[in-house]
């Protein structure tokens, strides 16, 4: 099964469906027994939604870089 990490590292992929069947399952399988993913996934869905419905804004890519720390961080300290 795959670990937190490995979610994180291929989120954008996920949510865009830009996988293949078989990866996409391994991630589905850590979402089903994982509920901090979960929480993850679904939250990011829901921002996704409410900036692409709402307005165009683009993150400087030094802040999502931050953002992206502080998640592995945090999953690294789970």
């Amino acid at each position: 099964m795959l670990s937190c990490q490995d979610l994180l590292a291929d989120l954008s992929e996920y949510l865009d469906d830009g996988m293949t069947v078989e990866v996409r399952r391994e991630l589905e399988a850590h979402l089903a027994h994982c509920s901090t993913c979960e929480v993850l996934v679904d939250s990011t869905r829901k921002t996704l939604k409410i900036v692409s419905e709402n307005f165009s804004y683009e993150i400087p890519p030094e802040v999502s870089g931050r953002i992206l720390a502080r998640i592995r961080t945090a999953l690294e300290d789970r």
